[in-house]
């Protein structure tokens, strides 16, 4: 931090300065342009150099030569953000990974042998869903008839026994399956996982009833279209089919749906409706249709036909008609938990989806899991199915947490299912599931860690196999698997496997010279181990010209600026990572725009020797200018006394007075680095405001930027004794003043809200004043509470601030020492919100000091501490200021003004003497919650004291032309007052006394 002396603002100007300055200069003799230096800052034009008055405070530094530049690439008038470089750090030297099993440099290539499965036959039969023993029986209970066969001799004999003459001989009764019935096989693919069972179906079927008299068509794309005879598929080995159009059976028919009835797409889907409206005219058609369904209870929807029986086709269900209570569940109970089996393998064929549904440890017996996982958003399914790897992540992380009892067991279920397909299948899918299961004390089999070893050899053979002498001819498909098995990978895996999967990446890159897409996980310090090449350097800078952060490989042209020291980039390349990409680059290939210089966003970058990042910061509030130059960024904070200090990221002369951090909000801002108070002893005389030697009193100020922004430490000595008050630059700016129409508990006078612009910065002090400060300027304490010098000073008249505010002007020439007010209090109290409270909707407190017995709006009652607190004990609000709420209320500069609809500029009270009242704002610890509103108002007659009433004081700068004392230092107009401020002789307004029901009224004295 460097201390200046008053010093013409550059770089990046409000709007109501720039009104101000017009108002002072022609507006012909005014440009924005670029000197060279900055990228912004209004600078006058060389030809009229006479009309400007030497020491005036608007003045501007005006370059000896100004090149006029085509503005076309400027930044924006106030530049709202700036990238700057958060974190910067050495990364430690890579060991090689201890859990290889074996060097990759002594594995060979791949061989045939080497790619075959371990099994040449599946291990595992196709399970049926519900055993015939339980299907047929049910099915032949609703699809059969009556048939007459030979005489009935029991029943003959039981009625001559009984003397009953027959009129006919009694016949046998069989029931038998129907002779003519149609059975439909819905082929749809979201029923792939039942497909097989479908198969088994018609086969026992035609078994049981013969081919004569059952008609059994498939349909693929939904009722009412197109279908084929299933016995013909059969008999064609492969052949199209014959289609043929659908038409309705003969009455009496009846109908076996085996489908899902578009349940599994949703109850609203199109094709539930067609199957709806199907069902519909298969009951006009007068046939007896029956569905057969393999869903769970859950799934089905209350909204199908009441005359239609439902047999659901699942472990868990009686095989017997049931009513649809369900509301069509999509997500079945335990479907996440399939999910997260599924995520831990890259193939899921039926059979082991169905040995994963059975492992299940919610619904293990329901079979709609099947068809829901099928037909999930997060799966893509075909004659198998995997998760999305853009949703594989979240399922991976509930396996390795919610299904750690199941790890084992799954693992030995996925490669009997697997062991009869392609050896690299089964590999990844080993170390996948190695890498998310947990095994800490666990017993794994001989038979898994052997499997585990095969799998860490295979990764070597591959790597060799890329590696070898014209791998490029050699290498045949390896390539691909080799690129496939890298881009699946998810970061655990990764990380887990580096020394596994980095040779692979790297020989994709150096011998094909490409990799499409290398995944988030590589590291360039592992990269680096496997490749060869020269080191580059390559420097970060901004470019205006262009609009963009550049990454570049010779140092900042006319124009740039450099942010920090070059980058080395090896052989591993370049990780550039930012919110909407993710990408590695080699060494020759980094990318040049990293971001536009208009867009906020955060990018890092990560070499094998350092990891950096480049983040957006704001303009900290209260900076009087800001900007970017050779030397990097700085800040200027606001004059106070005519003195200003400027922060840089330039280390002058030890370290950068400014640094980033990331603050509790989640957001980058610049503070002062603590390291630049160690500056050297005889600097401080250079932040002397004056220093009388003869009355024995100085002052001093000294200007620190912290989380809140600019800072002013007030050092004052007058003859009592030292004290420092911290003051905050008030910057202008806009707000509405007043309380909306339906704020609870609001008073009378605080409408109607109205549009205010404070269009000038003003410095506020961040507490009320201390009975430490008043009583070395004023040599007494008239308070009430004198627990601590830190407490505020309360029982104080207007009258009496009025005295304070003298004796300390005499302390601090080149500003005017005043009151806010009452607009600028609530502007500033507000902090940029707009609720009640800067604290958001409500207050405890733990936030404000006031009756807690009595809180806002219906809140929690809480402490009520009966006196004042220490200042800075509570929290401050957004700007930095402290118990703008409660603790004492605060006397303003004007008085009681009445509000109306018109938008104001720095409105005023009228300033009438001692007979009217003047504001007091704030609420204190003697009230209510509600009196502590941001908008509350309330006023007293300039010569009342209370111990509830204390005061806070603000500094205002001395414009050109005016009296240190006069009006115009404060708001309102060149009169001192807004227009609709009530002139002197005129009666103003009273505040209304306000009460509330079930509140304390506010005490008068």
């Amino acid at each position: 931090m460097k201390p200046l002396y008053v010093t013409p603002p550059q770089g990046a100007t409000g709007r109501a300065d720039l009104l101000r300055l017009l108002d002072v200069h022609a507006r012909e003799n005014l440009t924005l342009d670029q000197d060279g230096e900055h990228w912004f800052g209004y600078v006058k034009r060389p030809d009229r150099i006479e009309d400007l008055a030497i020491g005036d405070v608007y003045s501007l530094s005006i370059p000896i030569e100004i090149d006029v530049i085509d503005n076309s690439h400027k930044l924006p008038l106030q530049m709202p953000f700036v990238h700057v470089i958060a974190e910067r750090q050495a990364r430690e030297t890579l060991n090689a990974q201890q859990n290889s099993a074996q060097p990759a440099a002594d594995s060979n290539p791949i061989t045939e042998d080497d790619a075959k499965p371990s099994s040449a036959v599946r291990l595992v039969n196709y399970q049926d869903l519900v055993p015939k023993a339980r299907l047929l029986p049910a099915l032949k209970h609703y699809l059969t008839s009556n048939r007459s066969a030979g005489l009935d001799v029991p029943r003959l004999v039981k009625q001559i026994a009984g003397q009953q003459l027959p009129r006919h001989l009694p016949r046998r009764q069989l029931k038998t399956w129907h002779p003519q019935w149609v059975v439909v096989l819905d082929f749809a693919k979201r029923l792939w996982p039942y497909r097989q069972d479908m198969h088994q179906l018609a086969e026992h079927l035609l078994h049981a009833c013969g081919q004569s008299g059952v008609s059994i068509r498939i349909i693929n794309h939904g009722p009412l279209q197109h279908w084929t005879d299933w016995v013909e598929e059969q008999r064609t080995g492969g052949a199209l089919p014959i289609k043929h159009a659908w038409c309705m059976p003969p009455a009496g028919t009846p109908v076996l749906l085996v489908s899902d009835l578009g349940l599994l797409e949703g109850t609203d889907s199109p094709i539930h409706q067609a199957w709806q409206g199907f069902i519909r005219q298969l009951g006009k058609a007068q046939t007896r249709p029956l569905a057969l369904l393999p869903l769970g209870a859950e799934q089905l929807d209350g909204g199908l036909p009441n005359n239609l029986p439902l047999l659901r086709w699942s472990p868990d269900a009686r095989i017997r008609p049931e009513r649809a209570l369900g509301k069509g569940q999509a997500k079945p109970e335990g479907l996440r938990d399939l999910l997260a089996m599924a995520a831990v393998t890259r193939r899921v064929d039926p059979p082991l989806l169905r040995a994963m549904r059975r492992l299940n440890p919610k619904a293990p017996l329901n079979a709609g899991l099947e068809g829901a996982f099928w037909c999930h958003a997060d799966v893509e399914s075909g004659s198998a199915a995997n998760i999305h790897q853009d949703a594989q992540a979240k399922y991976l992380a509930y396996f390795t947490q919610q299904l750690d009892s199941y790890h084992l067991a799954l693992e030995q279920l996925r490669y009997r299912h697997h062991a009869h397909l392609r050896a690299v299948l089964n590999h990844e899918e080993t170390l996948l599931w190695n890498a998310h299961a947990k095994l800490d004390g666990a017993e794994v089999s001989a038979e898994a860690k052997q499997r585990i070893t095969n799998a860490y050899a295979f990764m070597h053979q591959l790597a060799s196999t890329l590696r070898q002498p014209d791998a490029l001819q050699k290498g045949g498909v390896w390539w691909q698997v080799a690129q496939d098995i890298v881009q699946r990978a998810d970061d655990l895996m990764g990380d887990r496997y580096t020394d596994l999967f980095s040779p692979l990446v790297a020989a994709i890159t150096e011998v094909r010279g490409d990799f499409e897409q290398v995944p988030d996980w590589i590291d360039p310090a592992e990269l680096k181990r496997h490749m060869q090449g020269e080191k580059v350097q390559c420097w970060l800078v901004r470019d205006p010209l262009n609009g963009n952060i550049a990454l570049q490989r010779i140092p900042a042209t006319q124009n740039q600026s450099t942010l920090g020291e070059p980058l080395a980039i090896d052989a591993g390349g370049i990780r550039i990572e930012s919110h909407d990409k993710n990408q590695w680059y080699p060494a020759p290939q980094f990318a040049n725009a990293l971001c536009s210089l208009n867009k906020e966003t955060t990018v890092k970058l990560t070499t094998s020797t350092e990891r950096l990042t480049l983040v957006t910061v704001k303009r900290p509030r209260g900076a009087a200018a800001w900007g970017c130059n050779e030397s990097g960024l700085w800040v200027r904070s606001p004059l106070l006394c005519g003195r200003s200090f400027e922060w840089s990221t330039w280390p002058i002369p030890i370290e950068a007075s400014l640094q980033t951090v990331l603050a509790k909000n989640g957001q980058y801002q610049l503070v002062e680095n603590p390291l630049t108070k160690q500056v050297d002893p005889r600097d401080i005389d250079t932040s002397y405001i004056i220093y009388d030697y003869v009355e024995k009193f100085a002052s001093s100020v000294r200007f620190v930027l912290d989380e809140y922004g600019v800072r002013a430490d007030l050092n004052l000595n007058p003859s009592a004794g030292e004290q420092v008050q911290s003051m905050r630059w008030i910057e202008p700016g806009h707000f509405m003043m007043g309380s909306p129409d339906d704020e609870p508990e609001r008073g009378d006078d605080e409408g109607p809200q109205h549009e205010v612009t404070i269009s000038r910065g003003f410095w506020l002090a961040d507490t009320a004043c201390t009975q430490a400060l008043w009583q070395a300027l004023m040599d007494n304490n008239p308070c009430r509470f004198k627990d601590d010098p830190n407490q505020p000073v309360e029982s104080v008249s207007w009258h009496d601030v009025q005295e304070f505010i003298q004796r300390l002007q005499k302390l601090l020439p080149g500003c005017q020492v005043d009151l806010p007010s009452e607009a600028e209090w609530e502007y500033a109290c507000r902090a940029g919100t707009s609720t009640p409270f800067s604290f958001g909707a409500n207050i405890t407190p733990q936030q404000v000091n006031y009756d807690g017995r009595y809180p806002y709006a219906h809140g929690e009652k809480g402490e009520y501490r009966q006196k004042t607190v220490v200042v800075k004990s509570l929290p401050a609000n957004p700007w930095g200021l402290y118990e703008m709420h409660g603790n004492v209320y605060e006397w303003c500069k004007d008085d009681h003004r009445t509000y109306d609809q018109q938008a104001q500029v720095d409105p005023l009270g009228l300033l009438a003497g001692d007979a009217e009242p003047r504001v007091i704002r704030g609420g204190s610890w003697l009230d209510d919650a509600w009196w502590a509103r941001s908008a509350d108002r309330d006023a007293r007659l300039p010569g009342f004291a209370c111990s509830y009433l204390g005061f806070r004081f603000c500094l205002r700068s001395i414009q050109p032309g005016q009296e240190k004392d006069s009006p115009a230092g404060s708001p309102g107009r060149a009169s001192g007052a807004s227009p609709n401020a009530i002139q002197k002789g005129g009666k103003p307004s009273k505040p209304a006394t306000k009460s509330k029901s079930g509140s304390k009224p506010k005490p008068r004295s």
